[in-house]
């Protein structure tokens, strides 16, 4: 069977918990309470936070002495850094200084280099000037001069006995008065001394030197040699040739090298001048330096 039904609003648990029923009578009642701690507990706790707190305290303290030590110690660094920096800084200026000096110092030095560089070009200038002087006013003084080699003589006699034949066979008039003097040069051993011949006058040199050409194109296969000029012993073939300075002799060498090596056809001296020339026909060409001489060489190698 179902209950009977309650009115509207009626509770079903008793709202008065703690209150006493209408039926009376002594019930136990819960209370809340807070909870109490023992007074020792909260003296022991006191003094366990006041510790922490000294410890605490205690530890800040040392910590902040030791930064103090450590930042002391990082100023006295900087200080040291600060010290060295500025002594960097004045030994930067003092070498800045310095650099500066020997820039200058180095500027003037060069401007004295090219000044003496220019100098010396001039000297050089003036020495080759002096230099050619010196071989034109030589060259003058041999310009009426040859010189006889591979004629073997004991003595001057000899010698001037031997000139006179040489001219019989050549065909040419003698007369010891066209000849200034006549001497011997020093030579190698066992060689026959070189003669020079020094004429008054330059036609007395041309002739003998034409003559002797002549002669030994004539005769190409017994050339002028001693046997010929009546003198006793070997057979040596006799050589004349302008007397040329050291310079002329050295670019007659040179030259005839030229002509070995087929680069040129013909090589000839003429009153102490070096001449070459390519081909018949073509242009004759006085050598004068050692320079032209190499770039004929060059200019014939390149048109090989």
């Amino acid at each position: 069977m179902r209950s009977p039904a309650r009115p509207l609003g009626e509770s079903i648990s008793q709202p008065d918990l703690y209150g006493t029923p209408d039926g009376g009578g002594d019930v136990d009642r819960n209370v809340l309470r807070k909870r109490r701690y023992p007074d020792d507990s909260v003296e022991s706790l006191s003094k366990s936070m006041r510790d922490m707190f000294k410890n605490i305290n205690s530890m800040l303290k040392d910590l902040k002495s030791s930064q103090d030590e450590q930042f002391s110690l990082i100023r006295l660094d900087m200080s040291a850094l600060k010290k060295q920096n500025e002594d960097l800084l004045t030994a930067n200026t003092e070498i800045i200084s310095t650099v500066s000096k020997i820039t200058e110092e180095q500027r003037e030095l060069k401007t004295r280099v090219k000044g003496l560089e220019k100098r010396e070009i001039k000297s050089l200038d003036y020495v080759g000037i002096l230099e050619q002087q010196v071989e034109n006013l030589d060259s003058k003084i041999r310009e009426t001069s040859i010189e006889i080699r591979n004629m073997p003589t004991d003595n001057n006699a000899q010698m001037m006995s031997a000139i006179e034949k040489m001219y019989k066979v050549l065909q040419l008039e003698y007369d010891q008065r066209d000849i200034r003097c006549a001497y011997r040069l020093p030579a190698k051993q066992d060689l026959p001394r070189p003669i020079v011949v020094e004429y008054v006058g330059l036609q007395k040199k041309i002739e003998l030197l034409q003559a002797y050409k002549l002669f030994n194109r004539i005769n190409k296969e017994e050339r002028l040699d001693s046997i010929t000029v009546g003198i006793a012993g070997d057979r040596r073939n006799i050589y004349i040739n302008e007397r040329l300075t050291k310079k002329a002799q050295q670019l007659h060498y040179q030259a005839r090298v030229l002509v070995k090596n087929g680069s040129w056809k013909y090589c000839w001296t003429a009153r102490g001048k070096v001449f070459l020339r390519k081909e018949e026909g073509q242009p004759i060409i006085e050598v004068k330096t050692f320079e032209q001489i190499a770039a004929m060489s060059g200019q014939s190698c390149s048109e090989d």
